[in-house]
């Protein structure tokens, strides 16, 4: 963890989240005050919400970090704590400027029971920055969710070959569950040529 080569510094952080490996979080807490490392911050956000509930608490702290990526990241977390004072402050993030803040914030209040998130999505969707549109695409996808599927067949339109990727493949996914109107939008969908 303290290697100065930072691929073997990434890869044992790598593999103690992955492992779940409890007994690394205080010297990685311990790290990241030091050196504020965007990585190793996400790292410790896999490893918190399965920690016990006092350090748990330590989520909130990411939630306002001046990377939004750490943000987003803490979302996750925050999600995987649940119940109602997670879900109070997740909703919080429902209308925040970064798009993949505003993303993760919309998938966990959807996982977490909110199910009145399908507007939200559907501006996000409608945005004039494809980054916003690829966000709400890939959350989209994530959530497999066959209430979505008129807003995936709208992003088949968009103009970014990633958003329509993106929602080909959960449209595919949610056409293999036995879902017709994913089906049918498949069916009629022409893919643009490979040039």
């Amino acid at each position: 963890l303290r290697s100065d080569l930072e691929d073997v510094r990434g890869k044992a952080m790598g593999d103690i989240a992955r492992e779940n490996r409890q007994e690394f979080l205080d010297v990685m807490l311990k790290i990241e005050e030091e050196t504020n490392e965007a990585y190793l911050k996400a790292c410790i956000l896999k490893l918190l919400p399965r920690s016990d509930l006092s350090r748990q608490e330590l989520i909130h702290r990411y939630l306002v970090d001046s990377d939004f990526r750490i943000v987003a990241n803490a979302i996750e977390a925050l999600e995987q704590v649940g119940g109602t004072a997670a879900l109070a402050r997740i909703s919080t993030f429902a209308s925040h400027p970064d798009n993949r803040v505003k993303a993760n914030a919309l998938t966990a209040l959807h996982r977490l029971g909110q199910d009145k998130i399908l507007s939200l999505f559907e501006k996000m969707i409608h945005s004039e920055h494809s980054a916003y549109r690829d966000s709400a695409a890939y959350a989209i996808c994530t959530l497999k969710d066959s209430n979505f599927i008129p807003l995936l067949i709208q992003l088949l339109q968009d103009p970014s070959q990633s958003v329509k990727d993106k929602a080909y493949h959960g449209l595919k996914f949610l056409a293999f569950q036995g879902h017709k109107q994913a089906e049918e939008a498949l069916a009629s969908f022409e893919p643009d040529p490979v040039i």
